[in-house]
């Protein structure tokens, strides 16, 4: 089955069952069974399993509230799921949810709810960099949030929190898409691009967990089947 056949047969899936608007995916094996996690707008992540036959089946369905974006971790333990809400803890700001992914079947366990910067609201972006140590987290507000990753996939406290570009001219409602243009170059250094404009800025990663303005250039965004925007 091909990338572009999953994808249809996700969406044919998610109407026939009112699973909801597919959100973002991400995907891992573990010997012959592969799994998939789809993110769905009734605050959900659903698991699902295929056989040799390439059928397949849901084996469990995460609750974890507003998920806009997930993101799998290099070592495939780990899902990370950006939460687009307004408040958490009774705090201006979104989350970031930690699952732990079970290698025989698939099935994810909670491992932590992390709440991000003050006012970073509705994060709809997630990143991780190439050695696995950070995560960044971008959101409809247009903040960029780092937080630093254990060793046993769970994050520590956001260590850097910057203002990227103005994302005013986007619609509310349409900015939740734009949840892929974000991404590491290197281990030092991310880039964030402003879908309205074109454009994009490198953030340089300090060793202490900061955040600095580095290059502020021209990029080309190119438009993905399932309507995410990724680096040219």
């Amino acid at each position: 089955m091909t990338r572009r056949t999953f994808v249809q047969f996700l969406a044919t899936l998610s109407a026939a069952q009112g699973l909801g608007v597919l959100q973002g995916s991400a995907s891992c094996s573990a010997r012959s069974t592969k799994f998939r996690y789809v993110a769905a707008e009734e605050n959900a992540i659903y698991v699902f399993r295929s056989n040799t036959r390439n059928d397949w089946s849901i084996v469990q369905v995460a609750s974890s509230p507003s998920p806009a974006s997930i993101l799998l971790a290099p070592d495939q333990r780990t899902l990370y799921v950006a939460n687009a809400v307004d408040n958490f803890e009774h705090r201006p700001s979104g989350s970031v949810q930690i699952f732990s992914i079970d290698s025989r079947s698939g099935k994810l366990t909670c491992l932590q709810r992390q709440s991000l910067a003050l006012f970073t609201t509705r994060p709809s972006q997630l990143a991780i960099s190439p050695n696995g140590r950070n995560l960044a987290v971008a959101a409809a507000c247009g903040t960029v949030n780092l937080l630093p990753i254990h060793k046993d996939g769970t994050v520590g406290h956001v260590t850097a929190c910057v203002k990227r570009l103005s994302i005013n001219n986007i619609p509310s409602r349409d900015r939740p898409t734009y949840r892929h243009d974000l991404q590491f170059l290197d281990n030092d250094t991310i880039l964030a691009a402003e879908p309205d404009s074109h454009r994009t800025i490198a953030l340089s990663v300090s060793r202490d967990g900061s955040l600095s303005f580095n290059t502020y250039q021209p990029i080309s965004l190119v438009r993905n089947e399932d309507d995410s925007m990724t680096f040219d």
